[in-house]
């Protein structure tokens, strides 16, 4: 499984979002992701530059929401 995250889809309040997702590739992370934000009520279509594939081969941190804006 690879892991996605996208934090620059459209949320409920004008503050940071952030998602990650884990799916066998880009496509279907992209399916998924559209799926759970239409049960959030945040439809909307995810385009493949949005998704940030995590280093699958070391540990690894990224920050998807700090609170800034």
């Amino acid at each position: 499984m690879l892991v996605y995250t996208c934090n620059n889809f459209k949320g409920h309040n004008p503050v940071g979002v952030g998602a990650a997702v884990s799916a066998e590739n880009i496509e279907t992370a992209i399916h998924y992701l559209e799926l759970r934000l239409k049960e959030d009520g945040l439809e909307q279509t995810i385009v493949p530059e949005q998704l940030i594939l995590l280093p699958p081969y070391d540990s690894y941190v990224r920050i998807l929401a700090n609170g800034e804006y």
